[in-house]
């Protein structure tokens, strides 16, 4: 490995769990408090959208991007009971909507960051 190997792939890690981090955090937020979810912000679940990333990237990176399928489905099986999809705030229904559009944007732009530093690490090449 040279250097600019190393140099892309510490940049593609960057850009993937760094800034995606950081933009997927403040716009799940953004949107929590635009819809009056009450949640805090919670360090374990911030933990796991950084490992989400890295793993992400990592699946694209060595062509196993069946992981990303079958992570999401568990993560929304995760979420889903007999009354629903599971929101923040229970007691308001009228939030669902919402709550499950808010999950699939934070998800997605996990997503778009992986790929985008995935795509970093392997020098541009599609």
């Amino acid at each position: 490995m040279d250097t600019n190997q190393v140099i892309l792939f510490c940049e593609g890690l960057a850009i993937s769990l760094w800034l995606g981090g950081i933009l997927t955090k403040y716009l799940v937020l953004y949107l929590r408090k635009k819809h009056g979810f009450q949640m805090p912000y919670n360090r374990s679940t911030s933990l796991l959208g950084y490992l989400e990333r890295f793993a992400f990237t990592m699946s694209i990176l060595f062509d196993k991007s069946a992981f990303i399928g079958i992570w999401l489905g568990v993560k929304f099986i995760g979420r889903w009971s007999p009354e629903g999809f599971h929101v923040e705030n229970a007691a308001d229904t009228k939030k669902a909507p919402a709550a499950i559009n808010i999950f699939l944007i934070g998800n997605l732009l996990s997503l778009l960051f992986a790929a985008l530093g995935a795509y970093v690490i392997k020098g541009f090449k599609l």
